[in-house]
């Protein structure tokens, strides 16, 4: 992070910290069950828009919160997978690359192992031409390391299919979960291709601005507009209910009951002539209710403690996601049953008190999430129910994450720029 930006980041935390100048501490009412929470929050936000806060701007604000009946205090198990032998592993994977690239190739199965760097002293003695590729980083072949990896000798710390000429790509660190974790299927990626792009780094957002018809939070306004998908009309609605309730259960992945996918927020992207894509911004969700998730970032604060979900992934034609990012889904212990919590209405007057005098901050979002902190080792995770505020404040353009405790209405926040913003 460079001087300036940290100076700016360093005034914002202090600016933002002026919440604790004296004002009428705000008074949450009682506490109301999960489901009149589902049953209320829209409501709630129309009460919002009409009352005139000291420090929120709801213009152009969005509100995601799921049907629910019930939530907990969770531990989310983020331990290593064990047992597997190199053999298992490597079938595991072979059997994702056949899902996806029906022309799948052994030969350019690469893998990652904690003896990278004598492997590749090995091949620039033997093979130098091979190291010659500038733009992508060299991976040993497992057909050349076959015998080791099965008899033990060579450690596996994950897979890698890379076909530059297809822009086929996925990769699986073996010990995140019975889930790849960046698949490619190319046809997307064959759109927006240029000279420094690669096939094994693109993310659905990395698509330039300039091809970006719209951009929204997935809270039902738009469910009804339609966009032509490799040439047939297809809703925003009906894209987004086939990734968040079809999607899953077509895969050869080991899913824990309980999981599913919840978008918070849609891209409507040109991919050619008349046609479009639909990028989505996503997270896994417990019983309904998302996993906490974040953008790429500059923060005042370490956020790599804060346990996130971030996925995207992107539809092109109908039915079908072409690539995707961010599988995740972990071992979950429920802990405490949490049956009441704040209000939306309570939560935002909450931060409103919090929030600094004469400052009038632009609300972008709000949304219903599990967020917490990884234990020190990070192989756990702590999460709890909160109200997430994302605000903007056009003094210092910076953005705020705001947290509110949906069961204590305790408060935390973060100040942040978006890389590329």
């Amino acid at each position: 992070m460079n001087k300036r930006l940290a100076i700016i980041l360093c005034i914002a935390a202090i600016c933002f910290s002026g919440c604790d100048r004296a004002k009428t501490e705000y008074k949450p009412g009682k506490k109301i069950t999960l489901k009149s929470v589902s049953d209320t929050y829209k409501k709630d936000m129309e009460s919002c828009k009409k009352k005139d806060y000291e420090n929120l701007d709801f213009d152009q604000c969005g509100v995601k919160c799921p049907e629910m009946d019930r939530c907990a205090g969770l531990e989310v198990d983020l331990s290593a997978i064990q047992g597997k032998s190199g053999k298992e592993l490597y079938e595991t994977f072979v059997a994702y690359c056949q899902f996806y690239f029906k022309d799948f190739d052994a030969a350019y199965v690469l893998f990652s192992s904690p003896k990278a760097e004598e492997l590749y002293q090995k091949e620039k003695a033997s093979h130098p031409k091979n190291l010659n590729d500038e733009k992508y980083t060299w991976y040993p072949r497992y057909q050349e390391y076959k015998a080791q990896i099965e008899n033990g000798e060579l450690q596996v710390l994950s897979f890698l299919y890379r076909n530059i000429e297809k822009n086929q790509y996925l990769w699986w660190v073996v010990d995140s979960g019975s889930f790849p974790s960046w698949v490619n299927k190319g046809e997307a990626y064959a759109s927006f291709q240029t000279e420094e792009t690669k096939v094994s780094s693109w993310m659905p957002t990395d698509i330039p601005k300039n091809r970006r018809e719209k951009s929204f939070i997935n809270d039902g306004t738009y469910d009804g507009e339609r966009y032509s998908l490799a040439g047939e009309e297809v809703s925003v609605g009906e894209a987004i209910s086939f990734f968040e309730k079809d999607y899953l259960s077509g895969l050869p992945y080991e899913i824990g009951d309980g999981y599913s996918i919840s978008v918070s927020k849609v891209d409507v992207v040109k991919i050619g002539k008349g046609n479009y894509a639909y990028v989505f911004s996503y997270s896994s969700a417990w019983r309904g209710i998302p996993y906490d998730r974040s953008d790429e970032t500059y923060s005042d604060k370490d956020i790599s403690k804060y346990f996130t979900s971030s996925g995207e992934a992107i539809m092109i034609k109908k039915g079908d996601i072409d690539a995707i990012t961010g599988f995740s889904f972990p071992a979950v212990k429920e802990k405490e049953q949490i049956d009441k919590v704040y209000s939306l209405k309570d939560a935002v007057g909450i931060v409103n008190d919090k929030l600094t005098h004469g400052v009038k901050f632009e609300l972008r979002a709000i949304e219903f999430v599990y967020q917490g902190e990884y234990s020190k080792d990070f192989t756990k995770a702590t999460l709890v129910p909160v109200w997430k505020f994302t605000v903007f404040n056009p003094n210092d353009n910076l953005f705020h994450c705001i947290y509110i405790n949906a069961f204590n209405g305790e408060y935390h926040s973060y100040s942040y720029t978006l890389i590329g913003e």
